[in-house]
Order: C-alpha cells, then structure tokens, then sequence
C-alpha cells in the first residue's frame, strides 16, 4: 500500500551488507528497508557486494543461503561476482604507514571496478535517488553526480580498539602497541570518512550514539535518525509457549565478535563469580546462539550450566523461549539489532547504560532491565528472576516495538525523510 500523496521513485539502493535477516545488524537493516521499499511500490534495482564471509564454518553455512535469499527480493539485482582483482598484500611496513578506504573495507580495493559499474547502470536506470547503505557505498559514488542519501558508519577497527583499550592492556606489548596503533590510524582516517559523508545529499544513521559521535567528528548534519525494521512476526506464525522448566533459560547471541568478547569477559569477571556465590546454579541456565562448544574460552567450557548451541535454524524461537536475553554491550558500539528482534517478540531484555544511548526508548523495569555497571549484572539477575512483573515487561516490549520501530511508524519516517526530502 502506498503512502498518500507520494509518488513512485526509481531508487539505485548500493549495499555493502547482503539484505538478510537475522544475521549481522547492517544484514537486518538492509533486509528491512529493500522489502519496505518494494512493498511501497517503488522501482528498486539492488547493487550488492557479495557475501564477504570466511575463516569460520557457521559464516560458510549462511553464504549460500544469503545468495538464495537475495532471489527471493522482487526487484532487480546488479551482482558484483562476476568482478576480480588480485590483491597484493601488503608487508608491515606497508600496513603500518597505509591508511586508506581499502585497509578497512575489502570492496574498495575494487572501488574504480565498481564505480563503473555503477556508472554504467546509473545511464540506463536513470533513478530518482543512489541510496547507500555503509561507508564504502558513499566511497564507490564519490564521483557520480546524483541525488543521494546514505548511511556512513565508524570503522571496525574503533570499536575493536575501545575492546581492548579497556579491558586487555594487562602491560605494555608489542600487541598492546600495535593495537594501539590501529585505533589512531583509524582516528584518522574517520576525517576522510567524515569528508565523503559530507559530500551526500541527505545523511542519515540508526543509532543516536553513533549519530552523536559523527556529528562530534565534523559530519554536516545527521537530523534523519530512525530505524527501519523489518517485522518478523509478520511472517512468523509459530505460536511459541515458553515450557516450564526448572531451571532460568539465559541466552547470549553472536559469533565470537567484539561485543561477544566484551561480554563473556563481563561474564568471567563480574556476573559468574557472583552468580555461583549467591544462587543455586541448578537453578540457571546459559545457552550460547551462533558459537560452538570449541570456540568459547576453556572458562566457559568448563562450566555445566553453560550450553554452546552453534547456528540455529530457528532464532526466532530462541528469542521466544528463553525467559531472558542478555545483551550487555560495556562500551558505546552502536545499534544493536538484537534489541530490536527481542522487543519484537516480547522477550525480556537485559541490556546496559551504553545500549539505551543508542536506543533512548529502553526503560528500565517498565521494558526491559538496565544494569548500571558490570559490577550490579549478577544481582540484577537474580532479582530478574525472583520478579514478578516480568510479564508485563515483556508485554510492554512488544508495545514499545509497536509505538517506536515498527514499520508503520520508523518505515513511514524513513520514506519521507529519505525519498521525498527536497533540499
């Protein structure tokens, strides 16, 4: 059904995620927004950098199925696997002076291949609006003179720095300054960020915190802050009971990434330890989604009460089952789509100081739980499990999924903000 009073727009959506849902947050979002715009009736060709997934057999298992789910989009799809380069690499010397687009983004190795791709397809298409979702996209349209909206986001290598700035400097290394040596590269290269962001027409981000840290580091404006989301239970029609059991189900979601770093590191250090000293540990359970049982550190391993699932099938129903979904990011990283999914479902959350400057409608005890500090996790959860309003948390999660990040609400936003803004 179309929005009242707009008109159909040829929209050129350049990706430098694979629109896919329930994988990595830019995935979800890039899902969400593709289907939204179809569903609008407007005229979509999709261009987008193929899966770039290695080194570890769960992102082995998801590349098919990503290339399979990307037929299943009603619109046109410009591939780019059929592109090739061979990549020199680069010795240290090389790594430690080198600070350009393609030391953090693999498509830019390609970027004047791509470029004329795009050009060529900008000719025929003739669209309305190039939409770029990620820093590289804004880098490949750099040169091309027309209308554009975009998404620009910090490097990884930032938020991979703040991880171990903070919690595994234990002494000075040749590591630690390497390490080190990354964030300040990286530092710097967010000016070259910062200028591309700036050349495009319309600005835009997801995550308040991230919005306020571009803007901090010199973007023009971002004034267009929604989150477009894709709504699962539309297309979910499992009815899921949570089963009674004796036991508190706890999950914990991701591969072995920064975030999930940062957690089991909170969990070893602060929540376990106070958890085994204060409860009955028959009486709690935590199970790891999308990591093996080898792949945690030997601490988790050891431990019975703590189960590694590896991919699931069905994360929907994880969400559904579990009685808490632990998701406590101990530094600012941005928009964690995870939240979403759970508010989605009506799950209940625990999430932290730093995840709801990102999200600025969690609210402590009325939908989900915050934790103040690493140090409170541990008692927060067992209150969380002694608490009787937890229903009505859940249920106002949902509400407040509804009111703030539904489609009907966010996706309306974002069209109007993104395809019709006239300046």
């Amino acid at each position: 059904m179309l929005i009242s009073n707009l008109e159909i727009m040829k929209i050129f959506f350049l990706a430098t995620d694979y629109p896919y849902p329930g994988y990595s947050g830019a995935c979800v979002v890039n899902w969400s927004i593709v289907n939204y715009l179809i569903d609008e009736g407007h005229d979509v060709t999709l261009f987008v950098d193929p899966p770039h997934l290695y080194g570890h057999h769960i992102d082995e298992e998801i590349n098919d199925r990503m290339k399979e789910k990307i037929k299943s989009l009603k619109c046109d799809i410009v591939p780019l696997n059929h592109l090739y380069k061979k990549i020199s690499k680069k010795n240290f010397i090389q790594k430690l002076f080198s600070n350009k687009f393609e030391d953090y983004f693999a498509s830019c190795f390609m970027s004047e291949e791509i470029e004329k791709v795009i050009k060529k397809n900008v000719d025929e298409i003739k669209p309305d609006l190039l939409l770029c979702y990620g820093s590289p996209a804004i880098h490949w349209v750099k040169n091309i003179n027309t209308k554009k909206a975009g998404f620009a986001h910090v490097p990884s290598a930032i938020s991979y720095a703040n991880f171990i700035i903070n919690y595994e400097i234990e002494g000075l290394s040749f590591r630690v300054i390497k390490d080190c040596v990354i964030y300040l590269k990286a530092r710097l290269f967010d000016k070259k960020l910062i200028k591309e962001a700036n050349e495009i027409d319309i600005r835009f981000h997801h995550s308040k915190d991230f919005s306020e840290i571009m803007l901090k580091r010199g973007l023009k404006d971002c004034k267009n802050l929604f989150i477009p989301y894709f709504d699962h239970r539309k297309y979910y029609n499992k009815e899921i009971v949570r089963e009674k059991r004796k036991y508190f189900k706890i999950i914990i979601v991701g591969l072995m990434s920064t975030v999930n770093r940062a957690q089991l590191y909170t969990l070893q250090k602060y929540v376990l330890p106070y958890l085994e000293k204060n409860l009955d540990m028959k009486k709690v359970q935590f199970h790891m989604i999308g990591v093996n049982h080898e792949d945690m550190p030997k601490y988790f391993r050891d431990k019975d009460y703590i189960f590694a699932k590896g991919y699931v099938e069905d994360f929907n129903f994880e969400l559904q089952d579990c009685d808490l979904f632990y998701c406590y990011t101990p530094f600012v990283l941005g928009l964690r789509t995870r939240l979403l999914d759970a508010l989605n479902f009506q799950t209940a959350i625990i999430t932290s100081k730093d995840d709801i400057k990102s999200l600025p409608f969690l609210e402590h005890k009325n939908n989900c739980y915050v934790a103040q500090n690493k140090e409170n996790i541990g008692a927060l959860i067992i209150e969380i499990m002694n608490d009787k309003n937890i229903e009505n948390i859940r249920n106002n999660a949902r509400k407040t999924y509804e009111n703030y990040v539904s489609i009907k609400i966010a996706g309306k936003k974002y069209i109007e903000a993104i395809l019709y803004d006239k300046s």
